[in-house]
């Protein structure tokens, strides 16, 4: 009667999860002591109830003793059966409140479920990444662990997944198809391909995409690929002048069907995928959720040298340049190298004296949209970043983060000479010139040299002869000058 009226009088102590039987609140607390007292006699793999044991064991004896009477496959448990043979019964009996998507299986469902609010409850130890099922944690912590259980037969390279051996053996069957079987719930994704006219494709009903080697071949130089993906990609990248690839507004080729499809909302500006917190949209999820990551502070990828994190693993991959000194691009002008292209392309606008962003209000030009989009915060007096301690707003990001350590007191730039330390990194590039003796700034008319640009501004007032004003102390700072002066004196 408990499954009816929903009664759980069985309760965990440790995380507080409830049991209509307390034989299952046994069998739970083994999650939290780790105890598994039944071993298996084959691999010495231990289990925590005897039922898990028993079910492990048909993998080494490979008993698959009940068979389902529609398609003759068999499994290893009745409840493995069960839940087969809804396939054929067209029986999904758990529904999602939300989206009423339908699933065969209570777990199926569970896991669906955190599509919509978006709990990612397994968490990597490692590098701190989550995610939605404990299947891909595990195949996540490979990574970390360099295990590859999947092994090949042919030549004994190892693999993570099962699907990526499976996508390997085709290689050693060396078996060709001039055909492409495609079935007959594929034959969108195959229309452009079509209309090209480079490849023969026979439509199927009830036929399995793939074949399980390697049947799907270019009819411009008869190599074969184990996907259709794969050989799609093929023809628009190797053989693009045969091929009719999709074109968008402005003429852009793109390598996908999705691509121009993505593409083309710059042009009707439609953003369909919308933050539920600042309203903020963008064209693509993955940029949503990208920027979802503002919202919860979630860095998940970290340098494993200084422990600094980052929302973007294209972030992190241009950050370690700074440990290993990598600088890929050279300018042409003065052979000074960057880390990142970008970066390079701002240098060359110096040499080329190219500011072609104008301002509309004042007429000052920039070199980037995101130096005028910045500047234009100036004239509508737009600060939208505010320090959450005292109020202060700033027009930059970055101004406000440099503003947060006047509260926190945290100095992450350190000299290595004397372990001076600074609260913003251009500050520790100025004082490592007293260190270098380096005076980038040199004067037009004497040639005498500086370390800053305001202190070369200065010296050529005395060129010019412009004065700027006379100083006029207060009488208390002219106090404290005559008391120095009595002290020097004595």
């Amino acid at each position: 009667m408990r499954v009816h009226t929903g009664q759980q009088p069985y309760q965990c102590e440790v995380c507080g999860k409830r049991f209509t039987q307390l034989s299952h609140l046994k069998r739970h607390l083994g999650v939290h002591t780790g105890h598994k007292p039944y071993q298996c006699d084959e691999c010495t793999k231990c289990f925590r109830t005897k039922w898990n044991m028993k079910s492990h064991m048909a993998i080494h004896n490979n008993q698959k003793l009940h068979k389902c009477t529609d398609c003759g496959k068999r499994y290893r448990t009745t409840s493995e059966l069960k839940t087969h043979t809804r396939v054929h019964g067209g029986t999904l009996p758990f529904q999602c409140v939300v989206c009423d998507k339908r699933f065969n299986k209570s777990s199926s469902l569970t896991t669906h479920m955190r599509v919509h609010t978006g709990e990612q409850p397994y968490k990597c130890e490692v590098c701190s990444k989550r995610f939605t099922q404990s299947s891909h944690l595990k195949v996540h912590m490979r990574l970390h662990t360099g295990i590859k259980p999947y092994q090949c037969g042919e030549c004994d390279k190892r693999f993570t997944t099962m699907g990526n051996l499976k996508s390997h053996t085709r290689v050693h069957s060396g078996v060709n198809h001039g055909t492409i079987i495609v079935p007959c719930v594929n034959i969108p994704a195959f229309l452009y391909i079509m209309e090209a006219g480079s490849i023969d494709i026979q439509v199927q009903h009830g036929q399995c995409e793939s074949t399980g080697l390697r049947p799907y071949q270019c009819n411009e130089c008869d190599k074969c690929f184990t996907t259709t993906d794969s050989l799609k990609s093929h023809m628009m990248v190797i053989h693009s002048s045969h091929t009719t690839r999709p074109r968008t507004e402005c003429d852009e080729r793109r390598r996908t069907t999705s691509e121009p499809k993505t593409h083309t909302r710059v042009h009707i500006d439609t953003e369909p995928f919308q933050c539920v917190v600042c309203d903020k949209s963008f064209n693509t999820k993955n940029c949503l959720n990208i920027h979802m990551r503002v919202h919860t502070g979630q860095q998940p990828y970290q340098c494993e040298v200084c422990g600094k994190r980052f929302t973007q693993l294209s972030h992190l991959k241009r950050h370690l340049g700074v440990h290993t000194g990598h600088k890929p691009y050279q300018c042409d002008e003065c052979t000074k190298c960057f880390r990142t292209k970008w970066n390079m392309k701002s240098h060359m606008a110096i040499h080329n004296n190219q500011k072609l962003h104008k301002c509309t209000d004042c007429d000052k030009r920039y070199r980037t949209t995101s130096e005028l989009k910045t500047h234009t915060r100036v004239h509508d007096r737009t600060l939208p970043f505010q320090c959450v301690v005292c109020g202060k707003r700033f027009n930059v990001a970055s101004s406000l983060t440099a503003h947060i350590r006047v509260h926190t007191g945290e100095q992450p730039y350190k000299c290595e000479v004397y372990s001076k330390c600074f609260t913003q990194s251009s500050h520790l590039k100025v004082h490592m010139r007293l260190h270098t003796g380096i005076k980038p700034y040199q004067c037009g008319e004497c040639d005498k040299r500086f370390t800053t640009m305001g202190n070369l501004k200065s010296h050529t007032r005395v060129h010019s002869g412009v004065n700027h004003g006379t100083i006029n102390p207060v009488p208390e700072i002219m106090q404290r000058v005559g008391v120095l002066a009595s002290f020097h004196n004595f």
